[in-house]
């Protein structure tokens, strides 16, 4: 059984951005963490965090696309369309549009 722990994924998810050298202070690694559970409330978030001047928006933008990208691959694409994709089209197939879809995500956002 494969069981997810998201709070000791997003804690190796964000060490790895800040390895990364991706420019996300720590206020804005919690507007992150919290986009990629819940989206809407990591725009609430960030849009407090840029109101008490702890983040600037180009940090906040940054931080809620990385979120969305983390939330649509661990949350969204498992349980909503994937089953969907199968239904239609054989495995392969279903595969290869849905790293299509997440490419296309990730390069709109």
């Amino acid at each position: 059984m494969l069981v997810l722990d998201y709070f000791d994924a997003l804690s190796l998810t964000s060490i790895a951005l800040q390895e990364m050298k991706v420019p996300l202070s720590s206020q804005a690694l919690t507007a992150f963490a919290t986009s990629a559970l819940r989206p809407m409330a990591g725009v609430l978030m960030a849009g407090e965090l840029i109101r008490s001047h702890f983040i600037e928006a180009r940090e906040a933008m940054l931080a809620l696309a990385l979120g969305k990208l983390a939330f649509l691959t661990t949350q969204d694409l498992p349980r909503n369309v994937s089953p969907l994709y199968a239904s239609f089209y054989p495995i392969k197939t279903a595969a290869k549009l849905l790293a299509l879809l997440v490419l296309r995500t990730a390069l709109s956002t």
